[in-house]
């Protein structure tokens, strides 16, 4: 067992990236060299409570992890390292995103770009099966991520198993493993398999990228099972018929041999490699990353879906309550294997007493209200964010700020604070305690208030109130005159008019008269017309 070098509070948690039943994935950033990292943290008593066949599927897949050295396309493992309570894996950071992502953002990828992608996985995979015997089982678009500058890293291998020279695994309980769309007709039958289901699953792959979709699908068969679905769409589908009228034919002949049903006639690393589709491509260039990725992730988005399940992507199943039960020394033994540590890495792994010194300090932090009106912002911010390209790595061992700047979306979930009479490299390599103990010592000053200032206060607060009550009072009344004065008004001028119209009716009657009838009708209309307009007024008055 190799001794795990710790490297205390160096590191500082980003955010959290995603949870699941046995524990929680997290970013992490080592201040002085400013690097980032993912940890894996596993609860073991709900490991144990699953079965010793689940331990050991972990145990495996560290185990793999540590073991594979040297391929640029494979996500890179750092360490491994245990406290009482969690098991920890220390993984490569991968900004860029998952390839499905890209690929849903673009629906659909050229001949040229899916070229180069495919080759990244042919030289993984020969990686894999050549020099350490590892097959995958699980290869799909979800399970390939994107680093910063946009080359493939293979992860989540749950589901690989190493085997012997041959390849061969053997299957005598008919386990089918993998996920469905990209399993090969041996993993769904149930039979003996080989690496070929690797090769089977790239071809899968590169048909959907280029396509849009992939050639067998499992519905419109009612009654059946998802798996026999899948089987009898494999028999009864014609590859030829499924192309799109864009497509090469030295593509269709990549993809007819990865795709062949009888595992001993499928293409292997030789075959793809020596491909005519590839006839152009520099495989010592793309191996050495002197070839630019076709896609360069965006450093200021997030190049996750946004309902990617970022617990599935790290091998972790849906939330479910952990089992806080200690273990005995017989359950502890099960792990006794699990330590491990990169000798060739460039910082020490983190202290997990540490890990759970910060743990316990997130679950005290209380929780601002939720916004609902933040809810989508806030699912997409669920997903890993990315190292922004412009940082200088290199400040960051002279400042504490500069962890901080260098992927402000990745430290929302955390504040690093120094005092204001240190230097940051002074402030660094203080301890907790120390910092808490300058804290503590720092004098406070409380204003006291002199005598009478709260009376005081309390005076002038109630003869401000009763003010306002008298100005509000008087204005009130005010406005009352006033619109009894505006109905008044509006009377009175209304009664002029019908005046007006009626003296003006009398004239046109005198016009049509008589001269005896007209002097005598002035005189009664003379005097009808005063005695009108004195009611009149005097109705107005009263009103």
């Amino acid at each position: 067992m190799n001794v795990v070098p710790i490297a205390g509070e160096d590191y500082i948690r980003c955010r959290v990236l995603g949870k699941g039943s046995f524990g929680k994935v997290y970013a992490m950033q080592h201040v002085s060299a400013g690097c980032y990292r993912v940890v894996k943290e596993m609860h073991k008593a709900t490991v144990i409570s699953k079965g010793k066949n689940m331990a050991d599927l972990l145990l495996n897949e560290r185990l793999l992890l540590s073991e594979v050295k040297g391929c640029p396309f494979v996500v890179k493992s750092f360490a491994s390292f245990q406290d009482d309570k969690f098991l920890y894996m220390l993984l490569e950071f991968c900004s860029g995103g998952e390839l499905q992502y890209h690929f849903e953002q673009a629906t659909k990828f050229s001949e040229a770009v899916t070229r180069n992608y495919v080759a990244q996985i042919t030289i993984a995979l020969g990686h894999l099966h050549q020099k350490y015997h590892i097959v995958h089982r699980d290869l799909k678009p979800e399970n390939i991520l994107l680093d910063e500058k946009g080359y493939c890293a293979l992860i989540d291998f749950n589901m690989a198993i190493k085997c012997d020279d041959n390849l061969v695994i053997k299957n005598p309980k008919h386990l089918v493993v993998g996920t469905l769309p990209y399993m090969a007709p041996e993993i769904l039958e149930g039979n003996d398999h080989s690496h070929k289901v690797d090769w089977w699953s790239l071809g899968i792959i590169a048909f959907e990228l280029v396509n849009g979709k992939r050639p067998y699908s499992s519905t419109g068969m009612e009654g059946l099972t998802e798996k026999k679905r899948l089987l009898a769409a494999l028999h009864q589908t014609h590859l030829a018929e499924k192309w799109a009228a864009h497509v090469s034919e030295e593509f269709k002949s990549l993809v007819t041999g990865l795709l062949e049903k009888d595992p001993d006639k499928r293409f292997g690393y030789e075959e793809v490699k020596n491909h005519i589709f590839f006839k152009d491509l520099d495989w010592d260039g793309l191996l050495h990353k002197t070839i630019p990725p076709p896609i360069l992730p965006n450093p200021n988005a997030v190049n996750f879906r946004p309902d990617a399940n970022v617990e599935e992507v790290f091998g972790l199943s849906k939330p479910k309550e952990s089992l806080n039960v200690p273990l005995n020394e017989e359950q502890q033994k099960v792990f006794e294997e699990w330590d491990w540590y990169a000798e060739d890495q460039e910082v020490p792994p983190p202290d997990p007493q540490y890990l759970e010194k910060i743990n316990k300090k997130k679950k005290k932090k209380k929780k601002a209200p939720e916004d609902p009106k933040r809810n989508g912002e806030q699912k997409a911010l669920e997903t890993p964010p990315e190292i922004r390209k412009d940082t200088d790595l290199s400040v960051a061992s002279n400042s504490n700020s500069a962890a901080t700047t260098n992927a402000a979306s990745l430290e929302s979930s955390h504040t690093h604070t120094t005092s204001n009479t240190n230097t940051p490299s002074e402030n660094r390599h203080k301890s907790a305690k120390e910092k808490k103990k300058e804290a503590s010592e720092t004098p406070r000053v409380k204003r006291r208030k002199p005598e009478g200032e709260d009376t005081k206060e309390l005076k002038e607060t109630k003869e401000a109130k009763e003010t306002k009550g008298k100005e509000e009072k008087e204005s009130k009344e005010e406005g009352e005159e006033k619109e009894e004065e505006r109905k008044s008004n509006r009377k009175r001028r209304q009664n002029e008019g019908d005046v007006k119209r009626y003296s003006k009716k009398a004239d046109q009657d005198l016009a049509s008269s008589s001269p005896g009838e007209v002097r005598s009708s002035k005189r009664n209309n003379k005097k009808h017309t005063k005695q009108t307009t004195q009611e009149l007024l005097q109705s107005t008055n009263e009103d």
